[in-house]
């Protein structure tokens, strides 16, 4: 009999905590926690909000020659799903080691802009601008307010928010780097090369 009693204790031991860890996840995000009742008065809860999650991106930039479209640089991925209101550290590995001059019209986006205190780390060090001659590509969502210059063969690392508000938030690279006379055709204006789309959910 004692060893019944001892196996009757530990399952009500181990019922006690498979109930506490299933109380404790929650399908909707959400923690609820009981208040311990005060005499006399009934039950109370209290629901917390989760935090926005943390997603880590990875993307390369890849040339034409390395995927045989010559003049056809792409960013890879190019269109991705994040949680809104998500933090997103952004990785982005630069294998072109040529520029793209930004235009005096366009020098605007040499400046990081919408980020974590308007700066990026290139290569482990923290910048806030490129000179125009020296950007080699940019994410811009332009809807957003982000603008990330990216110099030649270059780590580039990135935080920023993305939007309390679900919906499809296009970005494009905003230095001429494609094809025809102004450098803004093929790659440029092709989902999937120098265009893509942040899909918030």
């Amino acid at each position: 009999m004692r060893n019944g009693k001892k196996y009757m204790k530990l399952t009500a031991v181990g019922a006690a905590v498979l109930a506490l860890t299933l109380a404790g996840c929650g399908s909707n995000g959400t923690t609820t926690t009981a208040a311990a009742p005060a005499s006399g008065t009934a039950k109370q809860t209290q629901t917390v909000a989760a935090k926005p999650p943390v997603v880590h991106l990875y993307m390369d930039i890849m040339t034409g020659k390395m995927i045989n479209k010559k003049g056809w640089p792409m960013i890879s991925p190019a269109d991705f799903k994040v949680p809104a209101g998500a933090t997103i550290d952004l990785t982005i590995r630069n294998f072109d080691d040529g520029t793209a001059a930004l235009p005096q019209d366009a020098a605007k986006y040499a400046k990081v802009a919408g980020t974590n205190n308007n700066n990026e780390k290139v290569n482990g060090k923290e910048i806030t601008s490129l000179n125009p001659k020296d950007v080699s590509h940019t994410i811009t969502f332009t809807q957003l307010g982000i603008n990330i210059p990216i110099p030649v063969t270059s780590t580039t690392e990135v935080t920023f928010k993305a939007p309390d508000k679900p919906g499809t938030y296009a970005w494009q690279c905003l230095a001429p780097c494609g094809t025809g006379k102004t450098g803004m055709q093929g790659p440029m204006v092709t989902n999937g090369y120098m265009v893509g789309n942040m899909t918030v959910q």
